[in-house]
């Protein structure tokens, strides 16, 4: 009698823990996917710390002036690397969104220390640099996506407030 009731205990505890019952406390997500933050909070993915912040948006932004029509959106971006390999951050990995879908890439900028260029980031480095897009006045935008060529399939989202 005792042993059916121990038999039956056990199985009853396999079922339980195959279902997914059973979740590992504190462990980090290792997935892909969308992650969604805010501005200004830092997040770490794969070792990498970055921080995105707003800054206002204008028609005319240190030497650059928007085209008629046309605004700046400006983001101050830092990154620091504390991976055991050598990384690359690249304007091309940043784009917004507007409400009605349309998607723009980042303003081409060429010879300034201001702006975000392709930079390779070795075990320790650090780079805080401006990402700027070059929008229409009319169109409201929305988010921030940026996509790390470091960190394979995953896609950080970053929603205007």
């Amino acid at each position: 009698m005792y042993k059916r009731i121990l038999c039956l205990f056990f199985i009853v505890c396999l079922l339980a823990s195959c279902s997914g019952g059973i979740k590992k406390i504190g462990s980090k997500p290792k997935g892909t996917g969308t992650i969604g933050y805010s501005f200004g909070e830092p997040f770490i993915i794969d070792d990498v710390k970055i921080n995105i912040k707003k800054e206002e948006s204008s028609t005319r932004y240190h030497t650059l002036r928007a085209k008629q029509g046309y605004k700046f959106f400006i983001f101050h971006i830092s990154a620091t690397n504390h991976q055991g390999e050598s990384i690359a951050i690249s304007p091309s990995e940043f784009n917004i969104s507007s409400a009605t879908g349309k998607i723009m890439g980042a303003f081409k900028t060429e010879g300034s220390e201001k702006f975000l260029h392709y930079t390779v980031l070795t075990q320790g480095q650090s780079v805080i640099r401006d990402i700027v897009f070059e929008v229409l006045s009319s169109e409201p935008y929305n988010e921030l996506t940026y996509v790390p060529s470091f960190a394979k399939k995953r896609k950080i989202t970053i929603h205007f407030e």
